[in-house]
Parts: structure tokens; sequence; C-alpha cells
């Protein structure tokens, strides 16, 4: 889990890989009793699967006046997404990222991604 640096979104993590970008920037500021009970969940921006296995790790980051989503799974990879859940790549992949046009980016399943093998040495030493 994680807030961006202007606390306007929040990301959650599952262990299926899912992860879902909530939009918190006027969640539960009401001028309601501190009492009372809030049921309702924030606005969801989007539900990202760029992973095969549990996220261990969730990471905003800026760039260019864009945020960005940096997600670590138990899948050994670490992807990089935009806030509507586009993938921008994959650590390890053939091909250079390009930020300015993720209509462009890899578009491949989890399980087709290829890691390097370096990659896979250095994650499973993590878990």
């Amino acid at each position: 889990m994680d807030i961006d640096e202007k606390e306007r979104f929040l990301a959650t993590g599952d262990v299926n890989g899912l992860v879902k970008v909530w939009n918190i920037q006027s969640y539960c500021l009401s001028s309601a009793l501190e009492a009372d009970i809030i049921n309702t969940e924030p606005p969801l921006i989007s539900s990202i699967k760029s992973h095969s296995d549990q996220i261990n790790s969730i990471n905003f980051c800026t760039k260019h006046n864009k945020t960005y989503v940096i997600l670590a799974s138990s899948d050994c990879s670490v992807s990089l997404n935009d806030l509507n859940g586009n993938l921008i790549g994959t650590f390890g992949q053939d091909s250079h990222w390009k930020l300015e046009s993720p209509t462009t980016s890899l578009r491949s399943t989890p399980n087709k991604m290829k890691i390097a093998s370096d990659a896979k040495l250095a994650a499973s030493t993590l878990v």
C-alpha cells in the first residue's frame, strides 16, 4: 500500500497480483462527527493486473507532472504502470520504455513476460 506525495491517490495490492488505485483527495473530509462510520469506498481510479503473483511493494513516482505506479511482485518482476492501469514496462524486457506514449507500451500478459536471468536471480534472493 502506498499514498502519493500529494496525498491524492492510494494504491492497494493483493495476493493475486491485483492493484487498485483510489482517489482519496477529498475522501472523509466532510464535517461529519468523528463518531460517524464511513461505509463507502473512495472513488476507484483503476484496477491494475500486470502481475501473476502477490504484490510485495507499491510506490508512486512522478515524472513530467504525470504520476506512475511501480509494482514489485512475487512473480519476480517489477512493472511501471500509469494511473489508468496501462502497463508502461516490465523490468527485464528487451525494448525501451516510452513514458510519453503509453499506447505503444508492452502489452504482454504476466505469463509471457520475458525477464532477464540476472533479474530472476536478484529477485529470488529477496524472497
